[in-house]
């Protein structure tokens, strides 16, 4: 059974990307490493890409080729993605379940989706990230989208019990920091770069250690 563990950084900007565009679907690139032993995958970063309809395949691969570029010189691999609903009770779109073949292609069955929890959003201080756990397996590499079921891998363990967010109330009271200040808007991602390049989708500004 696969452990994962969210650091702080990776989990704000997932966050932030959500707050940022409420009311669309929005999607992200989780970037970090397997451990030696292999149970544990450690989610470092978060890459935000869409919050619209760019969301072609051709521009997806071109995409992922660059975020693994950067994944690479960090010495981390693609792990999972990311997705927040426009609406709570959303489906995943299009685009998810290619995104996640495209990692699982890299990663192999550890691949994640971690998805946004959209009715938890405006609780002060909850954790509002789905711990409804997806592994590439359960998209039958076709990306299974609505039909995707939870995965079996005979474990009595529950999805709760399988994602961690490290250090988990200094993360809670820095994004609640930065919701207050309106940094969220100060967020870019890959769609946003494409219109203006000299923006950074890597988001160095948001990256400090949760302390």
């Amino acid at each position: 059974m696969v452990r994962y563990e969210v650091v702080g950084d990776a989990y704000i900007k997932v966050m932030l990307h959500a707050f940022h565009h409420p009311g669309r679907d929005v999607v992200g690139v989780l970037l970090g490493s397997r451990g030696a032993g292999g149970d544990v995958v450690r989610v470092a970063e978060c890459i935000p890409l869409f919050h619209g309809s760019l969301t072609s395949a051709p521009l997806v691969g071109v995409a992922l080729r660059q975020v693994a570029a950067h994944a690479a010189e960090s010495g981390w691999d693609l792990v999972g993605v990311s997705f927040a609903a426009a609406r709570p009770s959303g489906g995943r779109g299009a685009v998810v379940p290619g995104v996640l073949d495209a990692v699982a292609a890299n990663f192999g069955d550890a691949a994640c989706l971690l998805e946004v929890d959209g009715a938890r959003m405006g609780e002060d201080g909850g954790r509002a990230l789905a711990v409804d756990l997806r592994t590439s397996r359960t998209w039958g590499g076709g990306g299974g989208g609505e039909g995707a079921e939870r995965e079996d891998d005979g474990d009595d363990a529950g999805p709760s019990d399988r994602l961690v967010l490290l250090e988990e109330e200094a993360t809670l009271r820095r994004l609640a920091q930065l919701v207050g200040q309106g940094k969220q808007a100060t967020l870019v991602d890959y769609e946003d770069h494409l219109e203006h390049l000299a923006l950074d989708f890597r988001n160095p500004h948001l990256s400090e250690r949760v302390a």
